[in-house]
Formats: structure tokens, sequence, C-alpha cells
């Protein structure tokens, strides 16, 4: 019994050996390398690529991350043993909620005989810019003295959050009418209050900070008397 016993500790000792390497840490049949796992965040047109070792056959795939699949993309999801492997993860969606979003990635060997490692993926909020903006109507409009019309506007692309605010200003005629924009400016009331014209009347968003010039809108407005 007791032979048997001491049979039970040298297998426990020698399956830690297998499973620790020299410093005594556990082996996971995979090792990150370059800090490529660390730190990750992606957006749409900026993948991030993580670099590793992997002891033999390996696989890629999301864990504990039910709603990740649905915009997070990972490119191969399986390969052969090597010194370099490397995985590319791509955000195929804008994130357009109001926080920041997470997944889990899991790389392990493909028959499961080590635990593998996992890291964490983040995307950010994110900001999409207004490209291009028409007034409804477009074009020009006429109204009367003391007649107020509304002016409303389009952007694309249509799922833009970010510079929604717009500004309307007016090139001459300052005293034929009165602009009064709506809270964001996406829409704007005229009220005629003198004859003359046509003036132009424009509205824009703010520019992209990547230097992209300020989307605008012009619209030609004239009043005339009752």
């Amino acid at each position: 019994m007791k032979a048997f016993g001491n049979s039970i500790i040298v297998l426990l000792s020698i399956f830690a050996i297998i499973s620790c390497d020299e410093a005594g840490n556990e082996q996971k049949g995979i090792k990150f390398l370059d800090g490529s796992a660390e730190n990750v965040g992606v957006q749409v047109g900026e993948p991030h690529t993580t670099v590793f070792k992997a002891e033999g056959e390996w696989k890629a795939e999301l864990v504990e991350s039910p709603d990740a699949s649905d915009w997070l993309e990972i490119s191969p999801v399986s390969g052969p043993a090597g010194e370099e492997n490397r995985i590319v993860l791509t955000a195929t969606k804008p994130n357009l909620s109001d926080k920041t979003r997470g997944a889990h990635v899991k790389v392990s060997l493909l028959d499961n005989s080590m635990p593998g490692d996992r890291f964490d993926v983040m995307q950010d909020i994110t900001h999409v810019f207004i490209e291009t903006i028409k007034t409804n109507p477009s074009g020009s409009m006429e109204l009367k003295v003391g007649e107020t019309k509304t002016i409303n506007t389009t952007y694309t692309p249509d799922y833009a959050n970010t510079e929604l605010q717009m500004t309307w200003y007016k090139h001459g005629g300052e005293d034929l009418y009165d602009v009064t924009p709506s809270k964001n400016g996406h829409s704007a009331s005229v009220k005629g209050l003198k004859a003359g014209g046509p003036t132009t009347l424009a509205v824009w968003a703010t520019a992209d900070p990547k230097g992209s010039a300020s989307p605008m809108a012009e619209i030609k407005i004239t009043v005339i008397n009752n």
C-alpha cells in the first residue's frame, strides 16, 4: 500500500514537471509574443494582428462573448504548430452604442491537451462623421413677407453619430428673413421679413478632425410681398 502511494506521488510530480516550465509557470501550449495580446483594440478598417507560438495544431475562437460574433471576425481560426503564428482580428461593424464593447478570444491546442490562453479585444465607440448634407426643399425656396417655412436636412451616412450639430449661415440679405435653427440644427424655420433676394442660406457640420472639409449645403431664399 505504501508503494502504491509512493507511485501516485511520483506520477503527480512527473505531471507537474511536464505541465510547468523551468520557472514553474503552467504550460499552456500557446505563448503570445511581443505584447500582441495586450491592450487589443479594433475598429472598422483598423484590424489587429496577434502573434503567438503554438506547441501543436491550434484553434482560435470567441469564448464567453455571445454577441461578439456579430461584430468581430477572427482569421484564420486554426493552423499548424509554429514559432510565429498569426491571427487577424477585424471589426466588421462600427460600434454605434454609447459605450465600449468587448470580446474574449481563446487560442488553444486542437487536441485540448493543454489549456491554451486567452485575451480581451475592445472596440471603442465609433465616431462616424457626416460626409454629405442636403436640404429639403433643395435648390431654392420662396416665401412671403410674414410667412414661415421649415427647411429640413438629410445627411450621409445616416448612422453618423458625431458632429451632428449643424450651423446655419446667411450669405447676404440679413434683413430679408430670420433663421431659427432647431436644437441640434437638423432643421431651421425661416420667416420672411422684407421682399428681396435671392440670397444664399448655408448649413454645415463641423469637419472630421482627420482633415476632411466640412460638408455643406446651400439653398437660395427669395422673399416676396403678399
